[in-house]
């Protein structure tokens, strides 16, 4: 059974949202400036970074609640998910 293409945007959508928020992405990008601030601003950057990834995770969780997957799409997820 093939899904719908709103599903399929769906899934590429919270891949990529997955993909883009990983909290080694965030560092990898913003290492440069890094060396430029003190302790505190440190501090104040890695709070962001894990208020970033909680509200990622509450955004996944509400569009699965929201679209209630059927048992043949949830395969394909994590299929997704695990690539």
């Amino acid at each position: 059974m093939k899904n719908p293409p709103h599903i399929k945007l769906l899934l590429k959508t919270i891949k990529n949202l997955r993909e883009l928020l990983k909290e080694e992405w965030m560092r990898d990008h913003i290492s440069p400036l890094t060396e430029q601030l003190n302790g505190r601003e440190l501090e104040d950057i890695d709070k962001g970074l894990k208020a970033i990834q909680r509200l990622k995770d509450a955004v996944v969780e509400k569009e699965m609640k929201q679209f209630k997957f059927h048992p043949d799409i949830e395969p394909e997820l994590l299929k997704e998910e695990n690539e």
